[in-house]
């Protein structure tokens, strides 16, 4: 069959080029792994220290550090990512220090996932055209928001690696190490998903190709059946394995709700809110997806489509499970980025007239996606404007801080006691959220004001997306028993932090005009 030998076990050593010029170069595999590396630092290295590059990653950080003191996701901390991702950020919190250690550890993931791309593509193109496929993702990621540590950038690593171990399988004519190659593959789709559930669609294709190969060997119905059934239970096998660990802790309600239920509860974005989203996102990814469609008509008219069929299906499922999940965040659109950058790699083989559209695609995650961090400095915030709330809360505060609406961070800055579990600001605040957590809102911050929190910090104005009775609880609250200590901006809003009247005053009261930059 054309597609198992044109992908080999081992990795081509020579690409000849339409005019029959070899443009195989010996690059190392070190050297290869050397320039990754230096790529990822030198775009995403000006963000370490950052605390506040996104909501999502100040969160995880804010578990993962509190994992440690003995608190369970979903029971003490309520959210509803996959349990996976809050025990990477426990890693990555015991390892390094603060924002450092998972920041640290996503580049390292990222050039891990680079690497993956150029051993995929090299079956087919040169070294150099699969160092620059490589090459192509690292920058890239900066267009959605990948320059920190949204889950993406870790679970992408796992499913290039489940795509490499499938695509192997497909090439094996002895179908024990080929089914031993689709359980490894399965596997890293398992792990993939209880980091984030969306890498479910590129898992659901994996599986479907690597039932094709047993269809293809003609096996018997019971061996199609019980070798399809094996990698299904293999994807699913780190799942059941956290459902059993909670059930055995008696809360596998908490977690079957969180992550199985609560989602279906959220309310719905506008419609023209969310085709702008679309739009946005595909206008972003244009350069990257116009490379990787050149790269396919470039591989189809050189080796025809049943080579490269695996490798643009694979951008198809990871297309139809972004569209899927409807909401269409910029960083959604992270897993596409990988097989993109695979299908792109044949361009960079082609003659100067067509490979200017590959490097035109790097050059334009370079500039824009950089463009993107300023943005997102000027847009969240960083740690010099986070400072006076930090020095106004202390540190180890005598009584307990609650965020109604801004940055989690302060939470791990200050290591302020928790009022709740629901501490993502957005779970009591945005009306998206409202009836989708499992309380009451309002009720929830009853029961956390009665608590009397030292610290509350809110937004000045009232938020678009702001649940409207739960503001007015807040508000209500405030009025009657705190005071204003601190007000200035964070990035784009201004914050102000109230304390309890009866609390004694905070190490720092700073006015608008003080604090603002």
């Amino acid at each position: 069959m054309e597609l198992l030998r044109l992908h080999p076990a081992g990795l081509a050593e020579d690409v000849t080029g339409p005019t029959g010029a070899t443009l195989h170069r010996r690059i190392p595999n070190w050297a290869i792994l050397a320039l990754l590396l230096l790529a990822a630092f030198a775009v995403r290295a000006w963000q370490f220290g950052n605390p506040l590059i996104q909501s999502d990653e100040q969160f995880y950080l804010l578990v993962g550090q509190r994992m440690w003191e003995g608190a369970w996701p979903y029971v003490d901390l309520w959210d509803r990512k996959p349990v996976g991702l809050f025990l990477l950020y426990a890693l990555f919190a015991k390892l390094g220090s603060g924002v450092y250690g998972y920041q640290i550890a996503a580049m390292l993931f990222a050039v891990a996932t680079a690497w993956g791309i150029v051993l995929i593509c090299r079956p087919l193109v040169s070294r150099r055209a699969a160092l620059c496929a490589g090459l192509l993702y690292l920058p890239s990621l900066n267009l959605l928001q990948g320059s920190g540590g949204q889950s993406p950038v870790f679970y992408n690593l796992f499913m290039v690696f489940a795509a490499l171990c499938t695509l192997r399988a497909l090439a094996q004519a002895e179908g024990g190490r080929g089914f031993r190659l689709g359980v490894l593959a399965m596997l890293l789709v398992g792990v993939a998903i209880q980091i984030k559930y969306s890498a479910v669609f590129e898992g659901f294709f994996f599986g479907l190709a690597l039932m094709w190969w047993l269809w293809r060997r003609k096996v018997p119905p019971a061996a199609f059946l019980l070798g399809s059934a094996a990698w299904a239970v293999m994807a699913l096998v780190p799942t059941i394995a956290a459902l059993a660990v909670y059930v055995w802790a008696g809360h596998g309600y908490d977690f079957l709700f969180a992550n199985f239920v609560s989602i279906f509860e959220r309310g719905e974005a506008g419609a023209l809110h969310t085709a702008g989203r679309l739009l946005e996102m595909a206008l972003l990814l244009l350069p990257v997806l116009a490379a990787a469609i050149g790269g396919i008509l470039a591989a189809r008219r050189r080796h025809g489509f049943a080579p490269i069929a695996f490798q643009a299906w694979w951008l198809a499922a990871a297309i139809g499970g972004v569209l899927a999940m409807g909401d269409f965040y910029d960083h959604y659109a992270l897993p596409i980025l990988v097989p993109a950058a695979v299908n792109a790699a044949a361009l960079f083989d082609e003659g100067r007239k067509l490979r200017w559209l590959g490097y035109f695609a790097i050059a334009f995650a370079l500039v824009a996606g950089g463009i993107r961090m300023a943005g997102g400095w000027q847009r969240n915030g960083d740690a010099a404007e986070l400072a006076p709330f930090v020095r106004a809360i202390g540190w180890e505060p005598a009584g307990c801080l609650y965020i109604y609406q801004g940055p989690s961070s302060l939470y791990s800055l200050t290591d302020s006691c928790l009022v709740t579990r629901y501490i993502y600001p957005s779970h009591l605040s945005h009306v998206k959220e409202r009836g989708a957590i499992g309380v009451s809102q309002t009720r929830e911050l009853d029961r956390i004001m009665d608590r009397l929190p030292r610290f509350v910090l809110v937004e000045a104005g009232r938020d678009k997306d702001n649940e409207r009775r739960s503001r007015r609880e807040i508000a209500s609250e405030l009025a009657g028993r705190y005071r204003p200590a601190l007000q200035a901006r964070i990035g784009r809003e201004t914050y102000v932090l109230y304390t309890h009247r009866e609390a004694a005053p905070a190490q720092a009261t700073v006015d608008a005009a003080t604090a603002r930059h």
